[in-house]
């Protein structure tokens, strides 16, 4: 875990914020996700079910400079495909959590997506509000409903996770379960791949394989890279070519990349760069050109 990636108590807040050239606003959501994230990683029904992939566990676990606004989970096993069922299980989770944090936080809303039951690939959207002490809505937070400060949490169900590890966020806090940094890498460029597909720009995953190749590279296991890209894509019915990753794919990741990464990034890399990096990746996978 990169040193600062989030104040983990109370006392810590002021001292964060001043540490990082934040605002109060981001360091209040910074310590409510560790909040958030230790809670899951202490509850023996998520912690088996729930691994931490995307954004923030490259941020978080694996030291990239670009931060989000979502923690993104991938279930599997037997995690439920039903809302109350979920919002019963992170809510539990939420509320043990109280005694150690003196954060109070529960789920405001749960919602899938898509809603149809025919939908195999779901993912659940779930805000999840909180007060911390002194705040207006404190002492009475069981009694109201809506607050404008929210977490946001997806959990993808049925996707693929091909490796993960256990990691502290903190001395006292329990491990947590975190893909690995090729499990990550694997993912986003499928994800790259299945722009075309679902007309969604991702440049966001140029910019994380970039960031992460330049600072880790030497680390990778492109074996495992491979391996685990080719097993993502068989499940979303794409076959990975080095090909596959051309002018077509380069132009949906070049929109808004540098709006998008210029405001999430500490560190920016140029697009032409960053998609260089990618196709130096692609170019050592072992998959059909």
């Amino acid at each position: 875990m990169e040193a600062g990636s989030f104040p983990t108590n109370l006392a810590e807040l002021d001292a964060w914020r001043k540490a990082n050239g934040t605002t109060v606003e981001e360091a209040r959501r910074r310590f409510v996700q560790f909040v958030v994230l230790t809670s899951v990683a202490s509850s023996t029904e998520l912690f088996a079910r729930l691994a931490l992939k995307g954004g923030n566990a490259l941020r978080f676990i694996h030291g990239n400079r670009r931060s989000t606004l979502d923690l993104d989970f991938t279930a599997e096993g037997d995690f439920p495909d039903d809302s109350d069922a979920i919002r019963g299980l992170l809510d539990a989770a939420l509320k043990a959590s109280l005694r150690q944090h003196q954060v109070k936080a529960r789920c405001q809303s749960v919602k899938r997506k898509p809603k149809t039951p025919e939908a195999t690939l779901p993912t659940y959207a779930v805000k999840v509000c909180f007060q911390l002490p002194g705040d207006r809505y404190y002492q009475n937070f069981d009694e109201r409903r809506g607050f404008p400060e929210i977490i946001d949490l997806e959990i993808s169900l049925n996707d693929v996770l091909c490796e993960t590890f256990e990691k502290k966020l903190s001395e006292s806090s329990r491990p947590l379960r975190v893909c690995s940094l090729e499990d990550i890498l694997a993912e986003k460029l499928r994800a790259l791949l299945q722009q075309l597909i679902r007309n969604r720009n991702r440049p966001q995953d140029v910019y994380d394989v970039a960031s992460r190749m330049r600072e880790r590279g030497g680390e990778v296991d492109v074996d495992k890279v491979t391996r685990f890209l080719v097993v993502k894509s068989k499940a979303r019915g794409i076959e990975p070519r080095k090909s596959s990753y051309d002018d077509q794919v380069r132009a949906f990741a070049f929109q808004n990349y540098d709006a998008e990464i210029s405001s999430q990034a500490t560190t920016f890399i140029p697009f032409d760069e960053a998609w260089a990096e990618v196709l130096s990746l692609v170019g050592r996978l072992g998959i059909p050109d």
